[in-house]
């Protein structure tokens, strides 16, 4: 059984889902060209056969786009999690440079309610990410000052909200500069998804979202899933 295919059975207390938005972008699809985004990079080794649309993967971004609505016009106050709504949906590409990025993450416990487990407060998360490894960290709850303040910029970030350069406390970006290039894993690359060896059950992801590009990671952990979500424009080289 998949690592996706797992997460689903977790999810079987959750609200009815509702019908899948839209099929898979064309693997050709590139992000060139898009106001503030990098050109798409192919790693060595990338697949070169035709994406294949998974119907686990399919089935779970139903389930968020149930209880979150990022229709525009939308005030919904989950709005900064709408890229979990793409997840398998739009062609995978990693970054031609060591990347990091900032993010927000969720616990879901095993048969808890999906829209309140995503009300709660978000945890923060580091993405060091390369052309074909990658490394996912926690720093756990946005306790502190800059912590908070950190969570709630990558939120208005990912609501399309922020309207001048996102700019990271340096107390929080300043910390991950020693372990950027340490204990990156390998990453397995398909068309529309990476997976990550040595970390069992993390598979990453590309959204593209009106609000811009973000990276979502998904994780089977021993009492649920974890879910994060990386805006693309606040990624520290």
């Amino acid at each position: 059984m998949s690592q996706i295919a797992l997460a689903l059975l977790l999810f079987s207390a959750f609200p009815a889902t509702a019908q899948a938005v839209g099929a898979a972008a064309p693997a050709a699809a590139s992000p060139a060209g898009v106001p503030g985004q990098p050109p798409a990079y192919i790693p060595p080794g990338a697949p070169t056969t035709p994406a294949v649309v998974d119907p686990a993967t399919k089935e779970l971004s139903a389930k968020f786009s149930a209880v979150v609505k990022c229709e525009e016009g939308m005030k919904d106050p989950l709005m900064h999690y709408c890229a979990w709504t793409r997840i398998g949906q739009d062609p995978m590409w990693t970054p031609a440079q060591p990347t990091s990025y900032a993010g927000l993450t969720v616990l879901v416990k095993t048969g808890a309610d999906l829209k309140k487990a995503l009300s709660e407060p978000a945890s923060l998360s580091v993405l060091h990410l390369g052309p074909s490894s990658g490394k996912l960290v926690f720093l756990g709850a946005a306790a502190n000052p800059e912590g908070k303040a950190t969570a709630s910029l990558l939120q208005k970030v990912l609501a399309g909200d922020q309207k001048d350069r996102a700019v990271l406390p340096e107390t929080v970006s300043a910390s991950w500069k020693n372990d950027v290039h340490v204990g990156r894993a390998r990453l397995k690359l398909d068309r529309l998804f990476a997976d990550m060896s040595g970390q069992p059950g993390v598979r990453l992801f590309r959204a593209d979202t009106p609000r811009g590009a973000a990276l979502v990671t998904v994780e089977t952990v021993a009492d649920g899933q974890r879910f994060s979500v990386f805006p693309m424009s606040t990624g520290i080289k």
